[in-house]
């Protein structure tokens, strides 16, 4: 897909000759760096042709990378506010779509929409809707989830409306197939569905075929990596199958947000296992979030890193624990616990993990039915293992029939296994 350079654009062209000037980087410079012809930065910087928009943004991560400096988004974000044409939108979608650009995505959202003889574009553009939908009511709930304390029930039913939307959207390109199921993934791993996440993706990387353009299939790599990280990290605790996937977005230069993503399940993956490397990727996380403006979700980033000190007993100071259940989880790991129930009390567990909850109020109770019930919510309700093993440790300790409780934490597993067997 080609980018269209217009009057507005031509202010991002005046940035990348200013910078290319101000620390000195000649046009030879940057061809020996991407291997693009005299012709092409000629077209460019003259404006004298079209020119194709991932090239354009190689230009630019490649003079940021000369210069020391972060002029991407800026750099991008005044070549996409001005694109109407339609061929030239889908690649500005996907790429403010990738960085968490709301603004510049429901802006260009709003113009494919527009082209009504354009039934293609159309398809992008309800997708592309519906995921910004899907982004705007994760940032809403993570808001509440960081400052809920006894306050009204956190509504998320606007979930399962967008799940409902997109199952029954029927699209008519490989391209448009993969985004769709792409897009309902990341539904249900918001919604901590992490079976129908994978479920969701079966296969899809072999629709990634020749007639896609070589920049959405990049795309589509990554995204389907980012998915499958997170099922066998926190679906199926398969960590060594997690961390292949979290590596290549780690090691990717395609998106920050992938990389931090990849940062995420690489932190979650060691939680349990090794916590100084569980640490320091949330806290990459936590940087590149910051970054890229997304400061709510690197809030969530130091809860984790929160629960990570508290379970391996590493000093926390308590009056910098944020989240009010990790404060009681502190306090309960102090032997504290009326003032950790004290704590429970005032929370509203819809309003924050409702099986953590349970699962610390067995703590600070001694009730094994709170065990259960955080065990069965993380297994039966969410299909979260990872989280689930402090339910089921919790149980084991305080001398449960063993079998019991792997009945219910491998619930899943077995029936999987069972399908299997049954058609074999």
């Amino acid at each position: 897909m080609e980018m269209v350079l217009d009057r507005k654009v031509s202010k991002a062209v005046s940035i990348i000759m200013n910078l290319m000037e101000k620390h000195g980087i000649k046009q030879v410079d940057l061809r020996n760096a991407t291997g693009y012809s005299k012709s092409f930065f000629h077209n460019l910087l003259n404006e004298s042709k079209h020119c194709k928009f991932p090239m354009v943004l190689n230009v630019v991560r490649t003079i940021d990378n000369m210069a020391g400096i972060s002029k991407e988004k800026t750099i991008m974000l005044e070549y996409i506010d001005t694109l109407t044409k339609p061929e030239y939108l889908v690649d500005a979608m996907d790429y403010c779509d990738r960085n968490n650009y709301l603004k510049a995505l429901r802006t260009l959202t709003e113009r494919a929409l527009s082209y009504k003889k354009n039934p293609q574009l159309q398809e992008w553009g309800v997708l592309f809707n519906i995921n910004l939908q899907r982004k705007e009511e994760f940032n809403r709930i993570t808001k509440l989830k960081n400052n809920a304390i006894n306050g009204n029930i956190i509504d998320e039913s606007k979930y399962i409306e967008l799940r409902n939307e997109v199952i029954k959207f029927n699209t008519t390109t490989n391209g448009t197939y993969i985004y769709k199921q792409l897009v309902l993934a990341n539904i249900y791993d918001n919604m901590a569905c992490f079976n129908d996440v994978y479920n969701t993706l079966a296969g899809v990387e072999n629709y990634i075929t020749s007639d896609i353009e070589a920049f959405s299939s990049e795309s589509y790599y990554y995204r389907i990596h980012e998915m499958m990280q997170s099922y066998f990290s926190r679906n199926q605790c398969n960590f060594d199958e997690a961390e292949k996937h979290s590596d290549i977005l780690i090691n990717s230069n395609f998106s920050l947000k992938f990389i931090a993503s990849g940062c995420i399940i690489m932190g979650e993956s060691n939680m349990f296992r090794d916590p100084q490397k569980a640490i320091y990727n949330f806290e990459k996380a936590i940087e590149i979030y910051k970054q890229i403006g997304m400061d709510d979700v690197a809030i969530l980033m130091h809860g984790k890193i929160e629960v990570t000190r508290i379970y391996w007993g590493i000093e926390v100071a308590p009056d910098t624990i944020y989240h009010q259940q990790n404060k009681a989880y502190w306090l309960i790991k102090q032997n504290r616990n009326e003032e950790a129930l004290e704590i429970l009390d005032l929370l509203n567990a819809k309003n924050n993990s409702e099986a953590f909850h349970k699962y610390l109020l067995g703590l600070a109770t001694g009730d094994i039915m709170y065990l259960y019930m955080s065990l069965e919510i993380y297994i039966k309700r969410n299909g979260n293992r990872l989280f689930a093993m402090l339910p089921r440790d919790a149980l084991l300790s305080a001398g449960q029939n063993e079998y019991a409780v792997n009945a219910i934490y491998y619930q899943e597993i077995y029936q999987e296994v069972k399908r299997t067997n049954e058609k074999n």
